[in-house]
């Protein structure tokens, strides 16, 4: 595909909230125990099969693959220390039109448990609910001088504050539902991101949101759980440059599955699926990863 210097720029990098949404999910209200470590291994494996319309700009090929990383500290049952780097660093991509940035930003939070069956402030049969104040810091980059045409990094590369809601209603022993909400403010700030015309960049808010319906079963005489999940996140930034005419907005709608087994008390496993149904300015990119979690008891 031939594009001309200013349509290059003008294709955002490949904004990989998709990415972030798609690759743990969004979890649930439940907290990591207290005095206990929270180990999660995330690798990831993105493709494109599918094009649309990107301010009249379709990009012909994607591929990519990442290695992300989790830890969360409960020093209390009822708060957790987190910081999340998912999905974390690139170890290979491709792309028909240009070079890839190595790396998506850390998010450092407070994930506070208000309602849950136990370990809680507020103690409750049906209902868990945990917020998370945290703040998005940018890592990675690339020389702008020399590859400002060809580029697309895997996050934004900007300074935010962010706060997530995590809501849980328990069905029975079996099913509970998941509502997810992520709010990311961005402060005007400079950058070196050339798919802006201007490195002072007005890009004010990112928001997430996400249903989720969970299934875990528990099998006879056994530590042994199988569990899985269906899930639709939607994804927008409805001002990605107030100074950019041609690159307003950016939305996304993905639905996803997983399947998986917790093999011990503390070590579980899943395999999860993330695919595209339609969206503006974001790349239409499945993501396949495995997730691998596991509790390390700290003494006191």
């Amino acid at each position: 595909m031939n594009l001309n210097k200013h349509t290059k720029k003008l294709i955002f990098t490949i904004i990989l909230s998709i990415m972030i949404m798609g690759t743990a999910f969004a979890e649930e209200a439940a907290l990591v125990p207290g005095n206990t470590l929270r180990v999660t291994f995330v690798p990831s494996f993105g493709f494109q099969i599918q094009t649309w319309d990107w301010e009249g700009v379709s990009t012909d090929e994607v591929m990519f693959a990442s290695l992300g990383l989790g830890l969360e500290f409960g020093p209390a049952d009822w708060v957790n220390f987190q910081l999340l780097w998912i999905p974390g660093i690139n170890v290979y991509s491709k792309i028909s039109d240009g070079d890839y940035g190595n790396m998506t930003d850390l998010f450092l939070g407070v994930k506070i448990g208000l309602w849950a069956q136990e370990g809680a402030l507020f103690e409750s049969d049906k209902i868990r609910f945990s917020f998370a104040p945290g703040m998005k810091m940018p890592l990675g980059g690339f020389n702008a001088t020399e590859k400002a045409d060809t580029v697309r990094e895997p996050d934004q590369h900007l300074w935010g504050s962010a706060l997530r809601l995590y809501f849980d209603y328990i069905i029975n022993h079996l099913f509970f539902v998941n509502l997810y909400f992520e709010g990311i403010y961005y402060p005007k700030q400079w950058t070196y991101n050339p798919a802006y015309k201007t490195h002072m960049v007005d890009h004010p808010i990112d928001i997430n949101s996400e249903l989720e319906v969970h299934f875990r079963y528990p099998l006879n005489n056994s530590t042994i759980a199988l569990k899985g999940g269906l899930s639709a996140a939607f994804f927008i930034a409805p001002v990605m440059n107030s100074k950019d005419s041609d690159a307003t907005n950016q939305y996304c709608f993905s639905s996803g599955l997983y399947f998986g087994a917790e093999l011990s008390p503390a070590f579980d496993l899943a395999l999860r699926y993330r695919f595209p149904i339609t969206g503006k300015n974001t790349e239409p990119v499945h993501l396949i990863s495995i997730a691998a979690r596991y509790l390390f008891p700290i003494s006191k």
